[in-house]
């Protein structure tokens, strides 16, 4: 009996320091891989033209599904998806989005817009999909994004 009371006490001594330090070692190296993995948190002007890429897809998409021209109109702090019936824009119920407030957006080879329901919007996709190519600048706290929207509806960013 004395033998395996021995040998018990001996099994319950406790972990040694290498067998602390390499524990300590695995969490550390699971640690910074995880944090190395993380995506970087996005900028407001990044979240903003990545949100309105979709909505340019989704204008396209409903123009080419409905059979009729499809705009987004930007006006003043929000942009809306417009439809052509009847001879008149109407704005696309729930499809109203805003601009944040420390986002500035500048069109390069478009006009001025105006703040009115009925106006012309400045991206057009007629009910084939195609629109004339527009190009815009999107400025947020020095940070510079330029978005051109293609013929065939593609958005390109590129950071400038």
């Amino acid at each position: 009996m004395t033998g395996s009371l021995a040998h018990t006490r001996h099994s319950e001594r406790g972990m040694t320091l290498i067998e602390v330090l390499t524990v300590v070692f695995i969490i550390a190296l699971t640690s910074s891989l995880v944090v190395l993995t993380l995506p970087e948190r996005s900028s407001e002007a990044e979240r903003f033209t990545e949100r309105f890429a979709q909505d340019v897809s989704r204008a396209h998409d409903r123009a080419i599904l409905s059979g009729r021209v499809v705009g987004i109109g930007f006006a003043r702090d929000r942009y809306r998806l417009q439809e052509w019936r009847q001879g008149e824009w109407h704005t696309v119920s729930g499809n109203s989005q805003s601009v944040p407030e420390r986002v500035d957006i500048v069109f390069l080879n478009a006009p001025e817009t105006e703040d009115d329901e009925q106006a012309h919007p400045d991206i057009l996709f007629d009910p084939t999909g195609v629109n004339t190519p527009t190009e815009m600048l999107v400025r947020s706290r020095g940070e510079r994004l330029s978005v051109t929207v293609q013929a065939d509806g593609e958005v390109q960013i590129d950071a400038g």
